[in-house]
């Protein structure tokens, strides 16, 4: 199956499952990526209650493009 022919613009062929495995192990090595807002809240709750938020690991990443089939 990953040896068919490619539509113009696609990079690679995936099979079910093949980008959440991916993306899985991706979280594994770099965290779980949260978004600014939502990070800002949970530190805004974090001061309230008197507690102090862990150290983030970097950045997010850009947004992926996502691609109708």
């Amino acid at each position: 199956m990953k040896a068919l022919p490619r539509a113009e613009g696609v990079a690679e062929i995936t099979v079910p499952g093949e980008r959440g495995d991916r993306i899985f192990a991706e979280c594994g090595r770099s965290g779980i990526p949260i978004p600014p807002a939502i990070w800002k809240s949970l530190e805004e709750l974090a001061q309230h209650h008197g507690l102090a938020m862990p150290k983030t690991l970097g950045t997010l990443p850009e947004p992926v493009e996502r691609r109708s089939p």
